[in-house]
């Protein structure tokens, strides 16, 4: 059970340890002038590409459930900053704001 509870608690840290968080909440973007908004798309671009390289690396891990939950983790992550992605952009429109170029 002990040995259970330690595989566990591996999985959650390994998973979690490689993705970091948006600087601003997504209920704050509303509020954004134009230039923080280019800044807040930046930077989901950015969590996008690390997502998905945390994506295609989760089969380093050496126990099979580890790899499971690394590849779990970076794909939710990388949907949310698809999403995310797509309501800065819409905010930047209905604000006025210069449309950036996405690759």
């Amino acid at each position: 059970m002990k040995l259970a509870a330690v595989l566990l608690f591996i999985t959650f840290l390994f998973s979690c340890a490689q993705i970091p968080e948006y600087s601003v909440d997504e209920e704050k973007l509303l509020n954004l002038t134009c230039s923080d908004l280019a800044t807040q798309e930046k930077e989901t671009i950015q969590m996008k590409e690390i997502a998905s390289k945390a994506k295609n690396d989760s089969w380093q891990a050496i126990l099979p459930f580890i790899v499971a939950a690394r590849y779990g983790q970076a794909s939710s992550s990388y949907s949310e900053a698809e999403r995310r992605l797509i309501l800065i952009q819409e905010i930047q429109i209905n604000n006025g704001c210069m449309q950036t170029t996405i690759s």
